[in-house]
């Protein structure tokens, strides 16, 4: 016996003229909650990859400032990393001649 899921409440609200859930949130906001994390999780691993360690709890400035920047910019990945290299975090990290903290 089949059973209806949410892919048949979504084509019979398509059928009805009614816009699903997932279009409703994607028009309010721009993007899906996903790839918000997923922009996240990008701006995470670029920048420990870049500071050369595991991020900490103070980091999290940071991320959001890019995050916000890469927002403004239509979350194009040359501004994520351009956000990222002029980052205090990232600047302070890399400094020729500075011993690497453990």
């Amino acid at each position: 016996e089949r059973r209806f899921g949410d892919d048949d409440v979504a084509a019979f609200d398509a059928i009805r003229g009614k816009p699903s859930l997932s279009d409703t949130l994607y028009k309010w906001l721009g993007r899906t909650p996903m790839e918000n994390d997923i922009v996240e999780n990008v701006i995470r691993r670029l920048l420990s990859y870049g500071v050369g360690r595991e991020l900490t709890y103070h980091d999290r400035f940071v991320i959001d400032e890019v995050y916000k920047q890469a927002e403004s910019n239509g979350f194009k990945m040359q501004d994520i990393i351009v956000s990222i290299c002029l980052s205090d975090v990232f600047r302070e990290e890399t400094q020729p001649g500075q011993a690497k903290r453990d």
